[in-house]
């Protein structure tokens, strides 16, 4: 299914659509899909019966499964998309997510995603998508949310993630800030923010991370301002292996646990402005890094 650029589609509350095999839906132009509560839109498997019956008449002989459809793709010139209660199920053929933005800013608003079988929702960095209220569910391969800019979180308000083997959390990916970004608890997916790569924070930009925060790093990723950082705690910034602070975000029980050198740690430079007020850093060292170096007159340490 292609939706060009210039045309709409305009789904209403109560349809099902069952692509067949590895058909998918690409989008470049506009995609309205508003359910309800009790009528949400679904994409689902051809093989699901729970939605519209038993599609394809084989009773129980067939039933749904991740990747049996690849998913649904939103590219360039579909920023004006809207999905509202809508379901997307059983994805992840030819290596899709259940959803997939490239250069797109649609607004996702109390949809879910589950039974997916390579990962939820994956941005690029020219993404920045309204994604409020969704739920991820039973997420395979990679996490709920990955490949976002810090500049794109903000856009994450009060998502909730269950079980997710690729993990229950939103996976930043390109972390470059350069203009004005702050970050709240309500932004993060399953308690915490996982950053998979350094955290720069450039001359021109701004990060403020409010009470809540919780920021896992992974490997010998750190951080480095040279741009103004204000941390208003109590603001947790730790290993990706840490329990104790937002929970198991890799999902792996006991089997890992928080300790020193798990990620380098930060630095903060000559020209960097700002604070870190209730913070506390964790399991540092990765790299020979120091848990904080400070090399700025501008900037104030309190109760961290």
């Amino acid at each position: 299914l292609h939706v060009p650029s210039g045309a709409t589609l305009d789904l209403g509350a109560g349809v099902v659509l069952k692509p067949i095999g590895g058909l998918a839906i690409y989008v470049d132009g506009a995609l309205f899909a508003r359910g309800a509560p009790s009528a949400p839109i679904v994409f689902t498997s051809f093989y699901d019966d729970s939605a519209a019956g038993d599609t394809n008449g084989d009773g129980n002989a067939t039933s749904p499964a991740p990747f049996q459809w690849p998913g649904l793709r939103l590219r360039a010139g579909s920023s004006a998309s809207t999905l509202e209660h809508v379901s997307l199920r059983y994805t992840g053929g030819a290596f899709w997510s259940a959803v997939t933005l490239e250069s797109s800013s649609p607004t996702l608003t109390s949809c879910e995603l589950r039974d997916a079988g390579y990962g939820g929702l994956a941005l690029d960095a020219a993404s920045f998508p309204r994604v409020e209220r969704c739920r991820f569910e039973r997420i395979d391969g990679y996490p709920a949310a990955f490949g976002a800019t810090f500049a794109a979180v903000p856009g994450f308000l009060d998502c909730t993630a269950g079980t997710c083997s690729g993990g229950a959390y939103l996976r930043v990916e390109q972390a470059t800030v350069s203009t004005a970004v702050a970050i709240g608890s309500r932004n993060q997916i399953g308690g915490a923010l996982v950053a998979m790569t350094n955290l720069m924070v450039a001359p021109t930009g701004s990060l403020a991370l409010g009470a809540g925060v919780v920021l896992k790093f992974a490997s010998s990723a750190a951080i480095q301002v040279d741009g103004e950082l204000r941390a208003l705690g109590p603001v947790i910034l730790t290993s990706f292996y840490d329990d104790l602070y937002g929970g198991d975000t890799n999902g792996d029980g006991n089997a890992t646990a928080a300790a020193p050198m798990q990620w380098a740690g930060m630095r903060i430079l000559s020209t960097a402005r700002g604070a870190l007020d209730g913070a506390l850093i964790r399991c540092t060292g990765a790299a020979f890094w120091s848990a904080l170096e400070l090399s700025s007159p501008s900037f104030a340490l309190h109760r961290t």
